[in-house]
């Protein structure tokens, strides 16, 4: 298996577990991942990935609007861009929302980052406790509100503490002067440390605490048996990724499905 093979195979992994954590649906259709989440939000927290490029545009599509539309709900459809071209193309045709234009980039990282010394002021800890969990989760809905995200999508994706507090999770809170001020985790699936909900409060920007949260969380991959980490960067995040020596494999393109 490719290397992109592998991380867009752990990709649509960590959509089935973390749906299935909060008490979502997942329905694994021949050659593709359907997830219902927690609440409708169509944004990513219900979704469709295909698996396999062989499966027909057409008939992805028709599969997940059976699913979603016996649940009245909107969903995101996830195209890869070096495969699926077929089924980005069907998309416009239809007139489905595109939610960021070209896409957003996978991008990999085939070895620990640096962990950089707390400066004066910064601690770090790893969440093991509901107030972990909940200055995580400020942080992460206060970051990515800067993209418009609502807060049903940010807590239709935050994982259940158990889930937090597990060996393969490493969720962190880098601490400003005692307040929480960034936030990354990584989950280790098949031997990919896959970064996710990376995210700095507004007033506590360019500081390089971002980038240290992602660190600590690529470092817990790595320890607990990564050989590669992954992530999809957002417009926000793509630059600071970059520098931390992460290379694109290919994109996401994600066209929003309203319900009917």
């Amino acid at each position: 298996m490719s290397l992109a093979d592998r991380v867009d195979a752990v990709h649509a992994e960590f959509r089935r577990r973390s749906a299935l954590a909060l008490g979502g649906e997942v329905s694994a259709y021949d050659g593709l991942m359907l997830w219902a989440g927690p609440n409708p939000s169509p944004i990513v927290v219900n979704g469709a990935i295909r698996t396999d490029a062989g499966l027909s545009a057409p008939a992805a599509l028709a599969a997940a609007a059976e699913f979603f539309a016996a649940r009245s709900r909107g969903y995101t459809v996830f195209c890869r861009s070096d495969t699926g071209g077929d089924l980005a193309s069907v998309c416009r045709e239809r007139d489905y929302r595109e939610l960021a234009a070209g896409g957003l980039p996978e991008m990999v990282l085939h070895h620990p980052a640096p962990v950089a010394e707390l400066p004066p002021g910064v601690t770090a800890r790893e969440v093991s406790t509901d107030a972990d969990r909940s200055d995580y989760l400020t942080v992460f809905a206060d970051s990515y509100a800067q993209l418009g995200a609502a807060r049903d999508t940010v807590d239709g994706v935050m994982p259940p503490l158990g889930v937090l507090k597990s060996d393969e999770v490493g969720a962190f809170v880098i601490d400003l002067d005692g307040a929480p001020a960034a936030v990354a985790m990584s989950v280790l699936i098949d031997g990919v440390a896959d970064i996710h909900w990376v995210g700095t409060m507004p007033s506590a920007g360019r500081r390089g605490l971002g980038e240290l949260a992602t660190a600590k969380a690529i470092e817990h991959g790595f320890a607990h048996g990564a050989d590669v980490a992954a992530l999809q960067a957002s417009p926000m995040g793509v630059g600071l990724y970059r520098r931390m020596g992460f290379v694109e494999l290919y994109r996401y393109e994600e066209y929003l499905v309203f319900a009917t």
